[in-house]
């Protein structure tokens, strides 16, 4: 088949199965879980107020933190095996990676707690012991949402992650109305997960494929030495990258404040809709089908080129109204007391395009076997965004700490696209 053809049969929209059908049935639940988030955020603004909203952002980013590395991201390995058992093998190591993970948190907690080192998180009290809940219930939703997604099961996807949005943001504002506290707040986010993975498995399941879990101690040996990249590559990145990530709630939280955390924890929520709605969605079908024609370069860079192509175009209109409206917008929705939200949101905007853009790519280097190269680049990025972090927080100005994040942010990510398209330049191309 001529790589034109290969091409042409990729956005074919016969029977539901083709890239856009798909992108159109995850982008159908994310829109719905994402109205019902953005429904919710006015009255949750309003109730809880910025200081709990940062408690509740700080909470986001040691839990997401934490659950995007406890299963050794073999969890991403799941879409590769073209043998079913070897494909049930890793299921059954990343489900025993999860549990163990959930187990070592409580130890870990105690630990923090007793050397203090749980910073502001110390004022959620008992309720800190979510925490470990949270890990366990996003762990195993992170691993089942990734079976769901290798076999196709996109209007399960929707599904569930419709129903988890609905839960918390219903628990939020219900309890909130009598209780406007962060725990609580807290509480309905782990609910809503909880939902999000019994969904996901029940799915699953009942499903054609189902998995199934039971493999001797050498099958799993042999899987997890089999897929080594993942633990040896993609988790020190994913680490890195995820932690530096979450450090700008995290210095925000310590360095000015927990209402200037909720400022900036809303301005992240508000800029992400779009990844949320459109994003994740063309990057979960973009990683099922550039697996599969990873083989052939030109295909795997045309539709590269063609799906960050439209996410450019779709990312224009917003951005173009978050930097000319910002603060008056964020005051219409939120309440008075987040107009500063929007000056944020006028930084943020650069590099949360750049990474909307960017989103589908960011799993090709695992995809033809670069994770080597791809943690050498995160690191870099790394580096940059921590660097960026400390000095704009000696200025003493959030304003300043944003746009230094911001800059470095987004030659991260240039440095990484670039370096993407070479590797998947066909040979004898004349592109870059």
């Amino acid at each position: 088949m001529s790589p034109s053809r290969s091409l042409s049969s990729l956005f074919k929209l016969p029977s539901g199965t083709g890239f856009y059908a798909s992108v159109t049935r995850l982008a159908t639940g994310a829109a719905l879980a994402q109205i019902i988030t953005v429904a919710a955020g006015p009255f949750l603004s309003r109730i809880y107020g910025p200081a709990n909203l940062g408690l509740y952002a700080a909470y986001l980013s040691v839990v997401t933190t934490a659950a995007g590395m406890s299963c050794l991201r073999y969890e991403q390995a799941l879409m590769l095996p073209d043998d079913r058992s070897e494909a049930n093998h890793l299921w059954t190591l990343v489900l025993a990676l999860a549990a163990l993970s959930s187990s070592l948190a409580v130890p870990a907690l105690l630990t923090a707690r007793a050397m203090g080192w749980t910073g502001k998180l110390a004022t959620l009290g008992p309720a800190i012991w979510l925490l470990p809940v949270a890990l366990a219930v996003i762990s195993l939703g992170l691993a089942a949402g990734v079976w769901a997604n290798r076999n196709r099961a996109y209007s399960l996807l929707s599904v569930s992650r419709t129903a988890a949005a609905a839960t918390a943001a219903l628990t939020a504002i219900g309890i909130g109305l009598l209780v406007p506290s962060g725990p609580w707040l807290i509480f309905s986010h782990v609910l809503g997960q909880a939902v999000l993975s019994a969904l996901l498995f029940l799915g699953i399941r009942k499903s054609e494929l189902p998995p199934v879990t039971g493999a001797s101690s050498s099958e799993l040996k042999r899987v997890a030495s089999h897929y080594r990249q993942f633990p040896a590559y993609n988790f020190p990145m994913t680490a890195v990258d995820q932690i530096t990530g979450a450090l700008p709630v995290i210095v925000f939280t310590e360095s000015f404040g927990l209402a200037t955390a909720g400022l900036l924890s809303i301005a992240f929520q508000a800029l992400r809709l779009p990844g949320a709605f459109i994003g994740n969605s063309v990057a979960q079908v973009f990683y099922e089908r550039a697996s599969r024609i990873r083989k052939d370069l030109p295909a795997l860079r045309s539709l590269t080129l063609k799906t960050c192509g439209l996410l450019s175009l779709a990312i224009i209109l917003p951005a173009l109204v978050i930097t000319l409206w910002g603060p008056p917008l964020f005051s219409f929705v939120f309440g008075p007391r987040f107009a500063p939200a929007g000056d944020l949101a006028r930084l943020l905007i650069i590099s949360t395009s750049a990474g909307f853009i960017c989103s589908p790519i960011s799993m090709l280097p695992t995809v033809i076997g670069r994770q080597g190269g791809h943690f050498l680049i995160a690191l870099v990025a790394a580096s940059l965004r921590a660097l960026a972090l400390w000095l704009g927080a000696r200025s003493g100005s959030p304003s300043t700490t944003l746009a230094w994040f911001v800059a470095a942010e987004t030659i991260g990510l240039l440095i990484f696209a670039a370096w993407v398209l070479h590797l998947i330049r066909p040979p004898h191309s004349s592109f870059p």
